[in-house]
């Protein structure tokens, strides 16, 4: 059996998406001749864990976990939350971090506030704790020495664990994979709520260590094709060989002991994850209002449902928009659920709301296990690989963010499909053959390919 580690921050039991992806891959490699071995961070570092998710690897995978060093911008974090703890203002705390958003650049700041933003954003290198890929490396170096791998996975984001596989490649001269399930630099495409975030220093950082991960991997997997173009263009010097696309994908075998049904009686739309940076379901709420108010759906018949981290969308309060929009009596708004409980409520929707603005070169990845889940998919989006993917399988509406009457047909097809004659729901939707390409055991079958082939870059 050839021996793969697996550096990544997010795994099992974390809930966290990308979690999900190296999971998988951990599954599925054991049955394909490779051992894997999984160096992550220790579980107290999750903001929300499900032991479930740790059932698939039957404790067969062996898994190193690091803790982080703590870094300035985590000890601030800290003693704010301590000073309102002690003021008695833990709510208004906790109000400001899930109502967050970024802070930009502006002409008029003083130097001083130019100052902390750098410093903020320096903290934290593009999404990822610096701060645990250094014990992380040092663990991964002493994990060499002992197993003696043959090749070495990296996952990000946060991308700096790809510091890992580059030092790893210097020194033991391992082959490896760098893997991006989104891009890192501003320049290949990094949605502009992201960049806010950064100072010009740090962008400056990034990009040149984009460069050299590029430059030294034996090969760069990514999520989509048009993200693989969008490197092979700008490092053309690495060969458009070295990059390759593997979806996010989805598991079957997480389906087979859900049971749900769609009601009868009410029209259920739902919205699972987080509202991110620049994803507000402002605008659907405004259309859903505008359509009851022409009697074109009927509010008694209506079951909205917001899960996740979903409380705060672009600063602002969503149970307040909610509230203003008159949608109080079908609106809910729940925090996040576990994984299973997720996919029960994809599966119990008729229709699925799906986010995706500003991001031309990706896919969020919870839209494979919204097409397993049989349901409709309303997707606000522009043209880009989302709107690629929904085409190619023949499933769900694609309609530009900020039109609103472009939200207001969709929905209302929707609506009248749902007030139309049932037809049958399929017992196993996952099982399409259109959705076969994206089945988690596929894909890890396309990097198993990808480790055995030989490399002559």
């Amino acid at each position: 059996m050839a021996k793969l580690l697996i550096a990544t921050y997010h795994f099992p039991p974390d809930r966290a998406v990308g979690a999900l992806r190296a999971g998988k891959f951990s599954k599925y490699l054991p049955g394909m001749c490779w051992t894997p071995y999984v160096l992550t961070a220790k579980e107290e570092s999750y903001g929300r864990i499900d032991p479930h998710l740790l059932q698939d690897l039957n404790g067969k995978v062996e898994i190193y976990r690091t803790g982080a060093w703590m870094n300035p911008g985590m000890l601030y974090f800290q003693v704010k939350s301590c000073v309102y703890r002690l003021a008695g203002k833990q709510q208004v705390f906790r109000k400001k971090v899930a109502s967050y958003h970024p802070v930009k650049g502006d002409r008029r700041e003083n130097w001083l506030g130019r100052v902390r933003r750098v410093a903020r954003s320096l903290c934290n290198s593009g999404g990822g704790e610096l701060t645990w890929t250094l014990p992380a490396l040092f663990k991964a170096m002493a994990l060499m020495r002992i197993h003696q791998f043959d090749y070495v996975y990296t996952t990000g984001p946060p991308h700096d664990v790809h510091l890992v596989g580059l030092v790893l490649k210097k020194i033991y001269g391992v082959k490896w994979v760098a893997d991006f399930r989104d891009p890192w630099s501003s320049v290949i495409g990094q949605p502009g709520a992201v960049q806010a975030r950064r100072s010009k220093v740090l962008e400056n950082v990034i990009a040149f260590l984009e460069k050299q991960v590029v430059k030294n991997a034996d090969n760069v997997l990514v999520t989509t094709g048009r993200l693989a173009d969008a490197f092979a263009n700008l490092y053309p010097k690495g060969r458009t060989e070295k990059f390759h696309n593997v979806f996010s994908g989805f598991d079957p075998d997480d389906f087979i002991s859900i049971q749900v049904a769609r009601p009868t009686s009410k029209f259920r739309v739902a919205y699972l994850g987080t509202f991110y940076v620049g994803r507000t379901p402002e605008l659907f709420l405004e259309a859903v209002r505008a359509l009851i108010d022409d009697n074109k759906i009927l509010e008694d018949r209506l079951d909205i449902r917001f899960i996740g981290a979903c409380r705060y969308a672009e600063g602002k309060s969503v149970e307040e928009m909610v509230k203003q929009a008159g949608l109080s009596s079908v609106v809910t708004i729940e925090d996040a659920v576990p994984h299973t409980r997720a996919l029960e409520e994809m599966g119990s929707a008729h229709v699925l709301l799906l986010f995706a603005p500003d991001q031309p070169l990706q896919i969020p990845g919870k839209i494979f296990e919204y097409l397993a889940s049989g349901s409709d998919i309303l997707a606000f989006t522009s043209e880009g690989a989302t709107a690629d993917l929904l085409r190619q399988v023949g499933r769900g509406t694609v309609v530009k963010p900020d039109a609103l009457e472009e939200i207001k047909g969709a929905l209302e097809a929707s609506y009248v499909r749902f007030c139309s004659p049932p037809c049958p729901q399929k017992d196993h939707p996952q099982d399409d053959p259109m959705l076969v390409p994206y089945h988690k055991q596929t894909l890890t079958a396309k990097l198993v390919e990808l480790l055995e082939q030989r490399s002559s870059l």
